[in-house]
């Protein structure tokens, strides 16, 4: 807006000039021709064809070019204040859209964890499910050989309820882990289509400002 006004000003001093001193440039233009005319009498009757056929359509084609650039900078005018508002917000929506990239990262990354220790606490769950069926079974048949080495129906009967209770933990920290994702995830792209918008529309009014 600036520029415009600057070219704006510099053509409104031109042509005030040449206002103030249309007779002296008339003077002085009929000053060349009548001295000097016979040195380009091609450029002469161009200049006399074009004022009779070209000049009118011209004249008329600027009437229209001016009239559009009015009009378009009135548009521009008019949406100004709100350009000026969406070129501050852009620097905050930037940090926020940075903020929110980090609390997205550390909530993938806290999922990724929670998500092997799920495996683990799993698998620990399965091998003593598995040790308890196999104790019971040889405790049922009194095969006294097969209970050799292995830990006591007692201890593995706590081992599994340990197991247990690590896997109801892991499961609830397994769906906090998931809510902290979806919410960090809804806040990126909440801000991050804030900021698009906002990117857009003065890329807009810029577009515009370029076309006038």
């Amino acid at each position: 807006v600036e520029r415009l006004d600057a070219v704006e000003n510099v053509v409104g001093a031109v042509n005030n000039w040449f206002e103030i001193h249309r007779r002296a440039v008339r003077v002085a233009a009929g000053g060349v021709l009548l001295f000097y005319s016979k040195q380009f009498p091609c450029s002469l009757l161009f200049l006399q064809a074009f004022r009779v056929t070209g000049w009118p359509v011209m004249r008329a084609g600027w009437k229209d070019l001016v009239a559009a650039y009015r009009k378009a900078k009135a548009v521009m005018y008019e949406q100004l204040p709100e350009m000026r508002k969406w070129r501050e917000l852009v620097p905050r929506l930037e940090a926020k859209r940075i903020d929110a990239i980090e609390e997205l990262n550390f909530a993938r990354k806290y999922s990724r964890v929670v998500a092997a220790d799920a495996g683990i606490v799993g698998r620990e769950l399965a091998r003593a499910t598995v040790l308890v069926n196999r104790l019971e079974k040889l405790s049922d048949i009194g095969d006294i050989a097969g209970l050799q080495g292995l830990p006591s129906l007692p201890e593995a009967r706590l081992a599994f309820d340990q197991a247990k209770i690590a896997q109801r933990t892991i499961d609830t920290k397994q769906a906090q882990a998931l809510n902290l994702r979806e919410k960090a995830q809804a806040q990126f792209d909440s801000i991050h289509y804030e900021y698009l918008e906002a990117k857009r529309y003065l890329s807009s009014i810029h577009a515009l400002g370029s076309a006038i």
